[in-house]
Parts: structure tokens; sequence; C-alpha cells
């Protein structure tokens, strides 16, 4: 088999290596790979689909040659920051099976990197170089190891990193290899060359071998060790000590003079200065001695004109060239406390970056552990430094986009948000109808403003009108696990029931315990109505009568804002939903424990809520941004969906048996399959 035949290959590689003795370890490489692509045995796998890799190594020296494109890359430093270089573009169109060999050096703070093709589907050469930038080989192999365990069994993965630790390991092969040739002196650091494996065993490899020389790697900091060696100069001791020392006194004396300047300059302009501050304070606080004051200023003034005017051209040039100095020497302390300034802001803003960068790569392993929360808390705190950044130039604009870029797709994989198509199961004919309910195989849809409910059929999308009185205004709706009426909250806080069998809507009898309350919406399970009173912040439990509910009874044990609440569901809990995204849950008129967590945005004024009592999940709407949420029922997120189609999504309605959920906007009916 294919498998069997490139094991064999390995194997003959590797012993014919070992045997072959003539020669340096390069020419005996060589002369294996020659052996290898003259036997007939491997000829097939030259059309086989595979990338295989093979080299050698001896201290920072490497030779290798591969089959197929191996991803084969070379990380190096450059401008202080990991830069890479990919050694393999292409399979080469050769009928050899090894057809090149490339040679070079790695540098003791670069990586030589090899992996299979299936590493670089999971990781990029990109995040590759961010793993090298911010851990050592050990930590980014560890990393990328867990990654890789976690990944399909079906698919297998392999892959070196090579870096050389110290400079002796590089000064140890240089000298073995000079003893070798006797002649090779100074080289690059990294040298490079890709060599024409059949032209190198070939007759004509002298003329055709050289020009192959420098067609792979070269990285822009890689430079050959020029050597300046100049003739000798001779001179004699006493003449070097006399022409130093006089260079050094003379030297001395033109400091000196010139801080001695320096400082009279300074001490005149602190006394210039000074004299115009006390004359401007005697000016404006002693309106009396004004015109002494000027007297004094303008004979001062006129004092140090005539003084200027009887300095020969001389002193005068020598004041000139002491007032340039001056204006250098200051000017100088202040170019170098500018620079120093900003050395440390490029300094803060790289450490910022590389704290972003260490952030978001803990934050993957840590939604590759299932901790959640711990990889949201590092996004957070890497999206409150994003957010400080400076912007200075359009680099730092470019980068801080990037990394908000690199942000928001680990996000996107913690907000669990599922982006849906809009898919319309349904215009109405009226953009205003704004509320949903279902019951059986109809959706209903209507609103306060027409008294008409559109009943839609799910089957054959069917629509049908019945109009209601206009003293109804219907508000919200509620329908019980029976599926034989549907209960709407009135305006005027009055339920209104339309029954399922006769089609009938008429309003039903019900009464609050206390007067002029405030139902903001209301809930029916095992045949009881509940009510949220907002007025009072209390919840209503009524009995069915014959002509309607009775007056019900104070539910809450306890105290509880209510104000803003504007849904309540029940399951054997209750939960109520208020404005500012906050879901209380209560259990026999008393509050529980709850909260939500990990949503991301939080939640801004939702307006609806669902669930019942053989339902795991807990549906909400947020019309604000324009999606549902789905939590359990122990407030972890689930899903969060949303669409580009959406304007404002007013109502919904779960037909948890199908799985479907219904969303209204301006009059139109998406469907979505949960």
């Amino acid at each position: 088999s294919e498998i069997e035949t490139i094991q064999d290959l390995i194997d003959d590689i590797e012993i014919s290596y070992y045997k072959t003795n003539e020669g340096n370890h390069r020419e005996n490489f060589e002369k294996t790979l020659q052996k290898i692509n003259e036997n007939e045995k491997y000829k097939e796998l030259k059309t086989a689909d595979i990338d295989l890799f093979v080299a050698i190594m001896r201290g920072p020296s490497i030779s290798f040659a591969h089959i197929g494109v191996p991803n084969v890359l070379l990380f190096y430093n450059s401008h202080n920051s990991l830069q890479h270089k990919k050694l393999v573009e292409e399979s080469s169109s050769s009928d050899q099976l090894f057809s090149t060999v490339v040679e070079g050096k790695i540098h003791p703070q670069n990586y030589f990197y090899i992996s299979t093709p299936n590493v670089s589907k999971v990781f990029s050469n990109d995040r590759i170089q961010k793993l090298l930038s911010s851990r050592t080989v050990n930590q980014t192999v560890i990393h990328i190891q867990k990654v890789l365990e976690s990944m399909s069994e079906e698919t297998s993965y392999g892959g070196i990193i090579c870096q050389v630790d110290h400079e002796d390991e590089i000064a140890e092969s240089e000298e073995n290899e000079s003893k070798k040739t006797g002649s090779v002196e100074s080289i690059e650091n990294l040298i490079t060359h890709e060599k024409n494996t059949q032209n190198t065993l070939s007759s004509s490899f002298l003329t055709s071998g050289i020009s192959e020389i420098k067609k792979i790697f070269s990285p822009p900091h890689f430079k050959q060790d020029d050597k300046n060696i100049s003739a000798p100069k001779i001179r004699h001791q006493e003449q070097e000590t006399s022409t130093l020392n006089m260079i050094l006194v003379t030297t001395g004396k033109a400091l000196v003079i010139t801080f001695l300047a320096i400082f009279r300059i300074i001490k005149f302009t602190a006394l210039f200065i000074y004299k115009i501050l006390s004359t401007t304070f005697l000016f404006i606080t002693k309106p009396t001695k004004r015109t002494e004051v000027k007297e004094k200023w303008n004979s001062y003034v006129n004092h140090k004109k005539n003084y200027f005017k009887t300095m020969t051209f001389f002193h005068k040039i020598l004041l000139f060239l002491v007032l340039i100095l001056t204006g250098i020497f200051i000017g100088s302390i202040a170019y170098m406390k500018t620079q120093a300034k900003q050395e440390k802001e490029r300094q803060n803003y790289t450490a910022q970056i590389q704290e972003i960068i260490d952030k978001q790569i803990e934050a993957e392993s840590s939604i590759i552990y299932k901790d959640e929360k711990k990889a949201f808390d590092l996004l957070k705190e890497a999206e409150a430094i994003i957010n400080n950044l400076p912007i200075k130039d359009k680099d730092q604009e470019q980068k801080k986009e990037e990394l908000t870029a690199d942000l928001d797709v680990i996000f996107r994989k913690l907000r669990k948000v599922e982006v849906v198509k809009g898919n319309v199961f349904v215009t109405l004919p009226d953009a205003r109808i704004d509320k949903l309910e279902i019951i059986d195989e109809t959706l209903v849809a209507f609103t306060k403003d027409i008294q008409t409910l559109y009943k839609i059929n799910l089957g054959t999308k069917q629509i049908d009108e019945q109009i209601y009185s206009e003293t109804m205004d219907l508000m919200q709706s509620t329908v019980p696990k029976e599926n034989d009426k549907i209960l709407f909250l009135d305006d005027n806080n009055a339920v209104i029931e339309y029954d399922k069998k006769t089609t009938s809507i008429t309003t039903k009898d019900i009464i609050y315990p206390k007067d002029n309350p405030e139902i903001s919406n209301i809930f029916i399970y095992n045949q009881k109505l509940y009510s949220i009173d907002k007025s009072s912040s209390q919840i209503y439990k009524h009995n069915e009568t014959q002509t309607g509910y009775d007056k019900g009874t104070l539910w809450l044990k306890q105290n509880v804002d209510l104000s803003n609440a504007v849904d309540l569901a029940i399951d054997s809990s209750l939960y109520i939903l208020k404005l500012n995204g906050e879901l209380l849950k209560f259990s026999s008129g008393t509050q529980d424990e709850f909260s939500i967590k990990m949503i991301d945005p939080k939640m801004e004024e939702p307006t609806q809520m669902w669930t019942y009592s053989d339902v795991d999940e807990i549906f909400i709407l947020e019309p604000k941004q324009k999606r549902i949420v789905i939590i359990d029922k122990g407030g972890t997120l689930i899903k969060q969906y949303t669409s580009l189609d959406w304007q404002n999504p007013t109502n919904m309605s779960v037909d948890i048996d199908n799985k479907k959920l219904y969303v209204i906007d301006s009059g139109k009916v998406y469907r979505i399959d949960l």
C-alpha cells in the first residue's frame, strides 16, 4: 500500500544516509536522495497526493528536501517584531521524486517550523507567529498539542518547531565545518541556496548547478558579515600622545567657555524677565508711580541699546553665537525630553498590544477547556485595553481595527449569536400590526389600533380576518396549555376571550384586589390567571368563574419593586421580566436566587418573555438590539438570534412542538427554525 511504501522510503533514507561516509554530511545527504530518485520502487510516489519532509541538522545547519507542499516556515526577528517567510511555495514539476535540496543555518533567535497541511487548517501561519511572539517554544508546542488533541480523531496532525538555543552551537558548527573545508571563513548567519539534485550528481553540475544559488529565503536582517581590514598606520608614540593632549585641552577650554557663556545668558534672561514682571506689577498696582516706572523702563532699554551699539563687531558676533548656542542647548534639552516621552509612549503601546494578544490567546485556551466565564472576562479586559489605545496615526488606527476584529471573532463564539436570513413567512395587510399569538395551527396577529384579528393558517399561509368591537383595545395575550382559547388584556385592564371553537370574542368579568391597578401583562397557568400590577408591585392570582375571573388574591409574600415589570411566565416557578433586563424568579410567592449569565451585550429594554412547564428554555425578545435571547432555566445563555432584515421586532410567538419561532416586524412575520 501507499503507507507501506512511504515507510519503506523513510527507512531507506535513514539507512542509506548513515551508511554513506564519504564527504561531508551535505554531500552524503544529496547522494542518499539521488539513490532514492533512482529507485524504481518509489516512482509511483511522484504522482501520489502526499506531503513529505526530510532533513538533516548539524548544530544550526540544516539541509532539507520535500515531496508535495508541506508547510515550512522560517520565523525571524525584524524591527523588534517576529516575521515569517514561507520556504516551500509550490510542488516541484520535476520528474525527480526529490528535485531540490535547501541548505541554511538557523539564527539563535529564529524558529524553523514544519507542519502537515492539516495543522494549517487549525493554526494559520499568523497565529503560530503570535504564539511564538508571546510564549516560549515549549509553551507554544503544548498549546498546539492540546488544541489538536481536541479536534477530530479521523484527521492526523504532525509538526516540528526548531530553535538554536546558544551562539556557541553556531560557533562550534562553523569551526567543525572550517576544519573540513579549510577555506570557508566569515559567511552569512543564514546562507540559503537551492540545488538541483539531479544536476548536483551529474557531469553538468559545474555549469548549471551554480546558477541555482540563493533562490529560496534570505530574510532582510540576515546580512553577510563584512570584514573592514585597512592597512596599518605607523605613528610615533610621543607624537600621538602630544596631539591627543592638545585636542583634549582645547576641547575642555571650549566647553568651559561655552558653558560660562550659556550660564551668563541664562542669568541675563532671568534678570530681564524679573525686571519685566516687577515693572509690570508696579505699573498695574500703583497708578501714582506709572510715570516713574515708565521713565525707568525707557532708561533701561535705552541703556542696553547704547551698550549694544558701542560693542565691537567681534563681540556682537560672539554674542550672536552665544545666543544661538543657548537656543540649541535649550532646544536639545526639550528635544531629549520629547524623545524620552515618545519612547516611553512607544514602550507602553507595545506592552498594551502584547497584553491584548496574551489575553486573546488565553481566552481561546479557556474556550477549549470549557471555561467560558474566564474567557469572557479576559476578552472584556482586552476590549477595555483596546478602547484606550492611542490613535495618533493611520498605523495605530489600523492596528486597533485589526485587534478589534480578532476579538470580535472570539466574542461571537461566546455570545452564540446566529444571524438568520430574512425568511418572511407572511406579509400582513397593515404594517401597524405588532402582536402575535399561536393557538394550534393558527397564528393570530393583532394590534390595539385596528379592531381586526388576522388569523394565519400555518399550513397554507391563508389569512382570514375577524372584526371585533371598537370598544376593545387588545394589548397583550396568553394561551393556556389546553389551547382552547386566547385571553387578551385590554387597554382598560379588561380581559377579553377568543374562543377557538366558536371563534367568538367576548369580554370576561374580572375584579382586582386593589383599585386603579396598572396591569402590564397576564399569564394563564393551570386554569389560573396571573396578572402584574405595576402600581402596587404585586402579582394577583385569579380563579376562573362562570362569567370570567374572581377578584383575585395577592400572590407575592414579600416586597419587590415591579414598577418596570413588562412580562411574566410560569412553569411551576414564576418569572418576571423587567425593562432594565433583569429577570426575577419566584416560588410560592417568595423570590429565589437567580441571575442571567454570560449575555453580551447586556440586555436593554426587553419587552417579552415566554416559557412553560414542559419547555427547557426561556425566550426573551429585545427589540432595541434586534435580537431574541434564549437561556436555560439556570440562567445560562444557549443562543441569540438576530437578522439583518429586522428593523423593529415587536413581538414573538413560540411553536415549541414544531420547533418554530415566529417574529413580527413592521407587518412582516418571520419564521425561524429552532
